[in-house]
């Protein structure tokens, strides 16, 4: 991610947004919203749901900010926040943006199609709920 947002900022760009590949809930508005955030703060983190984030937005960073990170603990994006200011950089609240469902599990599959399903606009189905539905399939357990 470091490296990503180094290579992006170095290049010349104002601001730089790294997004997991396991959001579905990724959205135009989401990343209008990381971008306004960097107009105040210098890092931006969304709140994964799990305790880390899902993206990281930037338009500084510094050598140090995303090491000693101890990656897949309930705690990383509370730690990483706190690296980053250790590392002397101004981070977004963490209600800046939205905390959303990361995919790591065939459950929490399972939760964000429930989500999904209980939502009241289906008309504007999400794009990704019929796969995640058809994926579902191949996961239950034999009768």
């Amino acid at each position: 991610m470091y490296a990503a947002l180094e290579h992006a900022l170095s290049a010349g760009a104002a601001k730089a947004i790294v997004v997991g590949s396991d959001i579905p809930d990724v959205s135009a508005t989401l990343l209008q919203a990381a971008a306004a955030a960097l107009d105040q703060h210098e890092v931006v983190l969304g709140p994964a749901h799990d305790g880390g984030f899902y993206l990281i937005g930037a338009t500084r960073t510094a050598p140090a900010m995303l090491q000693g990170i101890t990656w897949s603990a309930a705690t990383v994006r509370e730690a990483t926040a706190a690296q980053l200011h250790t590392s002397g950089l101004s981070v977004a609240p963490e209600d800046a943006l939205p905390a959303l469902l990361d995919i790591d599990t065939v459950q929490d599959m399972r939760t964000w199609v429930d989500v999904q399903e209980r939502r009241p606009a289906r008309e504007a189905q999400h794009p990704v709920l019929a796969a995640a539905e058809d994926a579902l399939q191949c996961c239950k357990a034999p009768a």
